[in-house]
């Protein structure tokens, strides 16, 4: 959990992404918002967190102490440690909705699990533009959904946790990267990037236990070789049949685990 005291958090500054807002407009007593990511849901605001996107759209950037401050001398509040509490409680979710991106340090981030020599982490948008820089260079397996997938979907997926991606990181390198999406309960399909066979292969074993209500892992190949038989098998895949037309890039050979 967070700590909610600024000598931990005061200092962390955040920066407007306007170009996410897609309408917002104002009522008697709260805001109206909605982003390129959210489609036609929109978020409610009360006044006091009208108030704070407001003044980032007045200053563009802040920090969280910044923030606390503005609030304070608003209302007048004697109680500044509910004020803090509600601050961080906001940004969050005005990050969770990349209405506000966190300038080098994000109080917000998953906390990765250590494997190896590096970590698993489970990635939000933050990361979207290395995710695919690295889904653009990878080599030896390359989902066959790759080029269906574009910088808006993904980000739009980790924004609203519709598609989770997990990756492999060591000395500040994506050596692995999974995006999994959930097609009904009890099933996913994981579009795996990668240049381990061995790094994808924990990370799949650590989203089956993360995620408890998963029963089912079908991974997928596009004009499948015995290199790729071989793959997953050594993941412990089973061959599971084939999607005609699939993809643009025509059928995909599944495998369940």
């Amino acid at each position: 959990m967070l700590a909610c005291d600024l000598d931990s958090v005061g200092d962390l500054r955040f920066r407007l992404q306007k170009n996410n807002i897609t309408n917002h407009f104002e009522k008697e007593d709260a805001a109206v918002i909605r982003t390129r990511f959210t489609g036609s849901v929109d978020t409610f605001l009360n006044k006091t967190a009208s108030f704070m996107l407001n003044r980032i759209l007045e200053h563009k950037e802040l920090s969280v102490t910044e923030m606390v401050d503005l609030i304070t001398a608003k209302y007048d509040v004697d109680d500044r440690e509910r004020i803090i509490i509600d601050v961080i409680d906001t940004l969050n979710m005005l990050w969770k909705l990349a209405i506000i991106r966190w300038i080098s340090t994000n109080p917000f981030a998953p906390e990765p699990v250590k494997y190896g020599n590096g970590e698993i982490i489970k990635a939000t948008q933050d990361l979207t533009a290395e995710i695919l820089r690295f889904m653009k260079a990878s080599r030896n397996y390359n989902s066959p959904y790759f080029n269906d997938i574009n910088k808006n979907q993904l980000m739009g997926g980790l924004v609203l946790d519709t598609t989770p991606t997990y990756i492999y990181v060591e000395n500040k390198k994506i050596l692995c990267s999974v995006t999994i999406t959930k097609m009904h309960s009890g099933i996913i399909v994981c579009i795996g990037n990668c240049i381990d066979c061995e790094k994808i292969s924990s990370i799949l074993k650590q989203i089956i236990d993360k995620e408890e209500e998963i029963e089912i892992v079908l991974l997928g190949f596009t004009h499948c070789e015995n290199t790729e038989i071989d793959f997953a098998r050594e993941l412990g895949f089973n061959y599971a049949g084939k999607l005609k037309k699939e993809t643009v890039r025509g059928d995909v050979d599944m495998f369940v685990y």
